[in-house]
């Protein structure tokens, strides 16, 4: 992950961008970028995925348009291609150099044509206008919030706080319903008082004092093949070309792996995909626990053809030691301690040089692992769904 912040409005202020930029360090350890004109200013943190060379040191120029950008165009290569064909020059390799073309040559019809994570802030100079985008499903988190000056905006709340210590004091209703029942903030509302978050799938524009946001993107009913055997081979292919596309870097690649079926998925498709790589697996693991799950991630490993197998192994008082990084990191509440077990697995992975990992979060929302999942799916399909599935349904005779 990188980290993205900036300012707009009155004249930047050089030693302000730097500090946002500085609270972002932990985000991107690779350099530090920083840029501003008469109305804008733009700060970056790096992490070196697609072409480590300094050539790709944001913020990234063209023309007028100067971007900030957080996340993977995994279609990159194919997008460069079709743009060279258009008539753009590139001089560097890498994937946000190929989002400035596509932002100069399509405008916001480019987010059409972007298969990727991302939150990204590009400045227009030439109509004096910012744009802040997240992809469809908000992997790349971007908070922004209104100031004396203007607006702010930044990766992490932390680098806001930079900016002014008195922005993202905490929302006391958002912490009162949280504790009283677990509630999180709906989107854009967050647990820091006048700070917003911009949702997934979501555009905002700021010109002359005015900001706009927007959806640009909505889910969309797609054709579902008639068969199991089908609807298998179309998944398979799916998940194959997800993962091809993923395993672009030049760094190395690991896996988050579990004993469940999602991130073995993942493990199997990168064995298949990349043999000749020195492949590393990582996995939580508590000895004594009943549903421990190392054994079956153990086989998995084995049959992937995993080279490095780490166990991670959390404990409760590890937890009290950690816990004020982790509060750090997480930057909001967080209502179990499950999460601790994925923050000690990233920790491990950083600990043995691997900057990339693929795990299958968010498959058990996807595929209805959750009950509650099918409850969700039908009420997002309107009322008609829920009648025909009503009237459908088991019918008890006790």
């Amino acid at each position: 992950m990188c980290g993205i912040a900036g300012t707009v409005g009155t004249r930047p202020d050089p030693p302000a961008l730097a500090r946002m930029a500085g609270a972002m360090v932990h985000r991107g350890p690779d350099g530090e970028g920083t840029w501003h004109d008469d109305r804008a200013g733009l700060a970056f943190r790096r992490l070196a995925i697609i072409d480590l060379h300094e050539r790709s040191s944001q913020p990234l120029h063209l023309g007028p348009l100067h971007l900030v950008f957080n996340g993977e165009i995994y279609n990159y290569v194919e997008l460069r291609e079709e743009l060279r064909g258009a008539g753009h020059d590139f001089v560097t390799e890498g994937d946000g150099e190929v989002l400035l073309h596509a932002w100069a040559q399509w405008g916001e019809g480019a987010l059409d044509r972007l298969n990727g994570m991302f939150a990204f802030a590009l400045w227009d100079a030439g109509c004096a206008r910012l744009t802040l985008a997240t992809d469809p499903f908000a992997e790349k988190p971007l908070f922004h919030v209104r100031t004396a000056a203007g607006m702010a905006f930044a990766s992490d709340v932390r680098a806001l706080r930079a900016l002014d210590p008195a922005l993202g004091a905490p929302d006391q209703t958002a912490l009162g319903d949280f504790v009283a029942i677990g509630a999180m903030p709906a989107l854009p509302a967050t647990f820091f008082g006048s700070v917003s978050r911009l949702p997934g799938a979501h555009l905002a524009t700021w010109q002359d004092g005015d900001l706009r946001v927007r959806r640009y993107w909505d889910p969309r009913r797609v054709a579902v093949p008639h068969s199991v055997d089908d609807a298998a081979a179309e998944l398979r292919r799916r998940m194959t070309e997800s993962v091809r596309l993923r395993l672009r870097s030049d760094v190395a690649v690991g896996t988050s792996l579990s004993g469940g079926v999602d991130s073995a998925v993942i493990a199997t498709l990168v064995g298949d995909l990349a043999p000749e790589g020195a492949r590393h697996a990582f996995t939580a693991t508590f000895a004594g626990f009943e549903r421990d799950e190392w054994g079956y991630a153990q086989g998995i490993a084995e049959a992937a053809r995993v080279e490095r197998h780490h166990a991670v192994r959390p404990a409760g008082a590890e937890l009290l030691d950690d816990l004020t990084l982790l509060v750090r990191d997480q930057e909001e509440p967080f209502p179990g301690t499950s999460i601790y077990a994925q923050w000690r697995v990233m920790r491990a992975a950083r600990e043995a040089g691997v900057t990339v990992m693929l795990d299958g979060q968010g498959a058990d929302e996807l595929f209805a692992g959750y009950p509650m999942v099918f409850g969700e799916a039908l009420a997002s399909s309107g009322p008609r769904a829920v009648a025909r599935a009503l009237r459908h349904a088991p019918r008890s005779t006790a």
